[in-house]
């Protein structure tokens, strides 16, 4: 091999390498904040955001392409205080979808689609990069004290034709001269602007709680989650579906109980996943990575939030803020004296990513962490075989959730004819029964084939959930399912 064939294999991993630190350093800004980074840092992260444009213009060059011009997006200064402060981690987050799409080994393998998107992506950054740098200037433009005082402007006298006022300290004929008014104190220090923290507004709006369907040519997906019996305050279950041409990903998350921000991370995860998988539809266990990249900018942004910020509010809820925070500094690098505090923001999470193609259906199936895959092949359900257990991992954010994705498990392919069915679901669905099909399939004969609109979904987790009350055994704890039928 010629020393620049050595060169061009070697230049895609370091490529990714950087743009996986360029991702993690804009996740981790905030323009809440007065500086929202250090000049330094700002200084390195355009050195790699350049490198990077140059090695992918390099490549157009080889090419004998023309170098993209993208047009350039939103204006920053126009977004608003919501819109801002969640702008890195959206870029980021962006960023690491193009990333975890590529799927070559080398540049020259790059695909004309992967190479324009991460360009697109990095020149976005650099615009971010040199907005950062100019809030910088300003604001220390506005933060430098006066150096001179101008007297051009001093008062004038009451009349027009009077005489030259008296200096200050001359006092008029026959009146005593009065004491000088005390000088003003000076003003105190204006307190720093509490950092807002994430926006996480748009994680309200659960559709799957409503329940919903998606649809393909060829298959169709129904999805719903629900708090489950004797549940006090919000479910910890969350699941989602998107489809793209050709096919569905659907995911399935569970909130673990004992860790802070459970409920938001099952809701991040299952979306998060599930729109990887309809960008990168080859690969189940990249859109798990980028499921755990998105919980870890999570991290990193509710870190830097203020303690009455909305943000923390949320996640925290009964704890004290010097107790949550103690718990997101464990999550992010392991604090003995906490050995036995589960880490922030985790959760199960089992997804499948389905395509269409002559009449019949493959699904690629992951899971990590506690969850449940199930399918109906001619007539008799039966469990998708995993060769590990379940429990001792769960997705999360930190260096524990690194170590953790490691445990993530795929499957070979599940094929589905018409008619067949592949049912994703939360560990309560069917507790303490021989699975989670014979539950739904007993408490509700026509499963799966009777189900119709999105909210009919719903409508059997509520069905469940009436009978784990009766039946404590058959459902007990967050329920979700994901449904997929062949058509």
């Amino acid at each position: 091999m010629r020393d620049d064939e050595r060169r061009d294999a070697a230049d895609l991993p370091e490529l990714l390498e950087i743009l996986g630190e360029v991702s993690e350093r804009v996740g981790a800004l905030s323009l809440s904040r007065r500086s929202p980074a250090g000049s330094e840092e700002i200084e390195e992260l355009r050195e790699r955001l350049l490198f990077a444009r140059h090695l992918l213009e390099g490549l157009f060059a080889l090419r004998a392409e023309a170098v993209p011009d993208p047009e350039p997006g939103i204006a920053f200064e126009a977004l608003g205080p919501g819109l801002r402060r969640t702008l890195p981690q959206r870029l980021a987050a962006q960023l690491e979808d193009e990333r975890n799409a590529v799927t070559e080994r080398s540049l020259q393998e790059l695909s004309s689609f992967a190479a324009f998107g991460l360009h697109a992506r990095v020149v976005e950054l650099l615009r971010l990069v040199d907005w950062v740098t100019k809030l910088a200037a300003e604001e220390a433009r506005r933060a430098a004290p006066p150096t001179v005082v101008s007297l051009r402007h001093a008062p004038r006298a009451a009349a027009k034709g009077s005489a030259r006022p008296a200096p200050p300290d001359a006092a008029p004929a026959g009146r005593p001269p009065e004491a000088a008014p005390p000088a003003p104190r000076p003003a105190p220090p204006a307190a720093p602007r509490e950092d807002p923290g994430p926006d996480l507004s748009a994680y309200d709006l659960r559709i799957d709680e409503a329940g919903e369907r998606v649809d393909v040519a060829g298959a169709s997906a129904w999805f719903a989650s629900a708090a489950g019996p004797r549940a006090e305050g919000p479910g910890l279950a969350a699941s989602f579906a998107v489809a793209f041409p050709g096919g569905i990903a659907l995911a399935v998350a569970t909130g673990a109980e004992s860790s802070l921000g459970s409920r938001l991370a099952a809701v991040v995860a299952a979306r998060t996943f599930c729109r990887a998988a309809a960008a990168g539809p080859s690969d189940p266990l990249a859109a798990v990575r980028t499921a755990q990249g998105h919980l870890e900018m999570l991290l990193a942004a509710l870190m830097t939030a203020g303690d009455s910020s909305d943000a923390l509010t949320r996640v925290r809820g009964t704890m004290a803020s010097d107790g949550a925070r103690r718990v997101l500094a464990h999550t992010r690098a392991p604090d003995p004296a906490l050995r036995r505090v589960p880490p922030a923001l985790a959760c199960g999470l089992v997804g499948a990513i389905a395509t269409v193609s002559g009449g019949r259906v493959e699904a690629k199936v992951v899971r990590l962490g506690p969850g449940t895959v199930q399918a109906r092949r001619g007539g008799a359900p039966s469990p998708v075989p995993f060769a590990r257990s379940p429990e001792p991992a769960f997705l999360a954010p930190g260096t524990l959730g690194a170590g953790g994705l490691a445990r993530a498990e795929a499957v070979p392919a599940v094929t589905l004819a018409r008619g067949d069915a592949l049912l994703l679901a939360t560990p309560a669905v069917g507790r303490g029964a021989p699975s989670a099909w014979t539950s739904l399939a007993t408490l509700w004969p026509p499963f799966p084939d009777g189900l119709g609109d999105g909210a009919s979904a719903r409508k059997l987790l509520d069905r469940a959930a009436r009978w784990g009350v009766a039946e404590p055994p058959s459902f007990g704890g967050p329920l979700g399912i994901g449904v997929l039928l062949a058509r």
